[in-house]
């Protein structure tokens, strides 16, 4: 296809294109406390392998600094869907 140039056709493409990059922008601003928990997690998840500690089975999942973060992750995931 070759391209001719509509500066009408342009402008509302880009007219279009700044309105979807404001509302992906306004929905990155709003999820921020999701992904806080979420990279908390991650981030305590790939302490564990490196260190090679592994959470006792028999143990309180409540103790693992890690099932915390999870229990975060689900509790704000449950409040913003309600």
């Amino acid at each position: 296809m070759i391209y001719a140039p509509n500066s009408a056709a342009d402008r509302q493409l880009l007219n279009h294109s700044r309105a979807l990059v404001r509302r992906a922008m306004a929905l990155l601003r709003k999820s921020d406390h999701l992904v806080r928990a979420q990279r908390l997690r991650d981030e305590l998840e790939e302490e564990q392998r490196k260190t090679g500690r592994r959470p006792d089975a028999a143990a309180d999942p409540d103790q693992s600094r890690c099932a915390k973060a999870s229990q975060a992750v689900t509790a704000i995931h449950r409040a913003t869907a309600a």
